[in-house]
């Protein structure tokens, strides 16, 4: 016995609809001062990081605060870990990680 043309197309669409992964705001409410200083700590911390990481390069590299292979490190880790940030950070949340395939 052949499927129905129903069953064939229900086959097909998706199930119930998931939650978002982030708490939306809804239209009216307002943040609370905590929140959006923990909002915008968590949107910008990647590029404080990075621009931390490439002033501290640019800043210590000719007066021997350090060898320069270990400034030239830390320097990496810190743009390193600014970029890990940039790719949480909450506007991107629902995205998946840029750098994935």
């Amino acid at each position: 016995m052949a499927k129905t043309k129903s069953a064939v197309r229900q086959r097909g669409k998706a199930g119930p609809q998931q939650a978002p992964a982030v708490d939306t705001v809804v239209q009216g409410d307002e943040l609370t001062p905590m929140q959006l200083a923990n909002y915008y700590f968590a949107q910008h911390i990647g590029l404080v990081c990075c621009i931390a990481g490439i002033a501290l390069l640019w800043a210590g590299y000719d007066r021997d605060w350090m060898h320069n292979t270990h400034l030239c490190l830390l320097s990496l880790g810190l743009c390193l870990l600014g970029w890990f940030f940039h790719e949480l950070r909450p506007f991107n949340v629902s995205l998946a990680l840029s750098w994935r395939c």
